[in-house]
């Protein structure tokens, strides 16, 4: 017969939250361990834990929820969300997973934030990027020495070993033909549309290649105007905000765990096992 597990009431009533981060955190090893023999305490570990953070001074900046992304099975699946609101588009997110396997209980701690700083970011570089695009197309391309190019290259394929700069004469400047035409666009794309679109494309990719490389060299920061004008946390102040949340719900945890007599020392990483 299977162990029968309390249910926590305060866990079972929280709704679940789907949630997904769009910024990755500092890579630092977050809490993610087994402790031999607390498997059955796990929902009462769970509760506690969440009457711990509403105990803090600033818990009502502080949700709590189950990650509607895992599996919640009482007993044996607890997947906790806190959710820290710094300001309206910026959260912290902390899930502490806690799962039996046998007679052990498994915790890992995971850290989810998103910020408009992020989505700020990516508009910025975008509308910089079409901007100098443009400028750089409107100075550098040369319809001319397109024209030239491609005339060259189709008259050197068109004659076939003939004479070439007849040819070039009269795909560019419509000589020796009887409505002194030269070609546009439509004829040479007409000739040959793989060829034409090659290189009609070199000097639109060459000049985003530029743009592009422009954009990386500048500095990281430049982020932090824009969100003074904005009024969002920089992304040094808000990695820290989150960095500060993942810490003091990891300390939490081991606040409930040393209530019941164990430590860090009887904590096994999971890549000890």
């Amino acid at each position: 017969m299977g162990q029968v597990f309390a249910i926590h009431p305060l866990i079972d009533q929280l709704r679940p939250v789907r949630h997904r981060a769009n910024i990755k955190t500092d890579t630092v090893a977050l809490p993610h361990y087994y402790i031999r023999g607390l498997g059955a305490e796990i929902e009462s570990i769970a509760g506690e834990l969440v009457e711990n953070l509403r105990a803090q001074p600033d818990a009502n900046s502080l949700n709590f929820a189950v990650a509607a992304e895992s599996n919640n099975d009482p007993g044996r699946s607890r997947p906790l969300r806190v959710i820290h609101t710094l300001r309206p588009g910026h959260v912290a997110v902390c899930d502490v997973n806690l799962m039996t396997i046998g007679h052990d209980l498994y915790v890992r701690i995971d850290s989810h934030p998103r910020t408009r700083t992020a989505l700020l970011r990516k508009v910025i570089y975008v509308v910089l990027f079409v901007v100098l695009w443009t400028l750089a197309m409107a100075l550098f391309a040369d319809n001319t020495q397109q024209f030239d190019a491609m005339a060259r290259d189709y008259a050197k394929r068109a004659a076939q070993g003939g004479n070439e700069s007849v040819m070039y004469e009269r795909i560019r400047f419509g000589r020796f033909t009887d409505d002194g035409r030269a070609w546009s666009y439509v004829d040479y794309f007409r000739q040959d549309p793989i060829a034409f679109l090659t290189a009609l494309g070199r000097v639109p990719v060459l000049a985003a290649a530029a743009v592009g490389g422009l954009l990386l060299l500048i500095p990281a920061d430049w982020i932090r105007w824009p969100c003074d004008w904005l009024k969002y946390p920089r992304p040094a102040e808000f990695r820290n905000k989150v960095n500060g949340h993942v810490s003091r719900t990891a300390v939490a945890m081991s606040d409930v765990l040393a209530h019941r007599g164990v430590f860090k020392d009887q904590m096994i990483p999971v890549n000890q096992l």
